[in-house]
């Protein structure tokens, strides 16, 4: 994993490892997708109370849950972001 992580900074440096920079980048949004749908499937645990995909009603949503939703929209943009970029770099 830590390889990983190096060749994210040496991209910025060598253009050999950008290839691996982009897929990693994208594998990590597909996992955030994944989460993202996951997560809400365990709101019928029983402290919770609620149901799949809804939580009771007199739940309050916290900063995490904000939080959450905008770390999903700046992968969003950078995913967009990275492909008007760096793809063409590549053609």
């Amino acid at each position: 994993m830590l390889e990983n992580a190096h060749d994210t900074a040496y991209a910025l440096v060598r253009r050999d490892f950008l290839n691996r920079a982009k897929w990693q980048a994208f594998f990590s949004a597909i996992l955030m997708a994944l989460t993202s749908i996951v997560f809400p499937i365990g709101f019928d645990v029983e402290r919770i109370g609620g149901e799949p995909y809804r939580l009771p009603e007199d739940t309050k949503v916290g900063y995490s849950y904000f939080l959450f939703i905008t770390c999903l929209v700046f992968i969003f943009l950078g995913e967009l972001f990275a492909t008007r970029v760096i793809l063409p770099i590549d053609a």
